[in-house]
């Protein structure tokens, strides 16, 4: 009864995560697991129909308030991980935004 009592105790603190926990697993795991971009394939276009809010981590959960592109905005993408592109946006003064985006809102350029 003890092992049953812990083990329900231990997974309902699993949901109970804070997003911010959450985030720095799935960063960490994405660290190791993310496939690097082929270089020649690498520039985007943000397709969205509204803001494409930059995630720290690659989940939904992990989005970045005030961090965001526009449908035509273009990105330079360099990993990959769980439908989600870790890519860079150069602001006009040269500056850059960095992030993970959803992939189904980027479309590759072919450049």
């Amino acid at each position: 009864m003890k092992k049953l009592m812990f083990c329900f105790i231990f997974s309902s603190s699993l949901g109970a995560t804070p997003a911010s926990d959450h985030c720095d697993m799935i960063k960490n795991t994405a660290e190791i697991k993310q496939a690097y971009l082929v270089h020649n394939k690498n520039n985007f276009i943000v397709v969205s129909k509204g803001r494409l809010y930059f995630k720290s981590a690659p989940s939904e959960r992990c989005a970045l308030k005030n961090l965001f592109l526009i449908p035509g905005d273009q990105v330079i993408g360099y990993t990959e991980y769980n439908g989600f592109i870790s890519a860079a946006y150069f602001k006009q003064n040269g500056e850059s935004v960095d992030g993970w985006l959803d992939e189904k809102w980027l479309k590759n350029t072919g450049l």
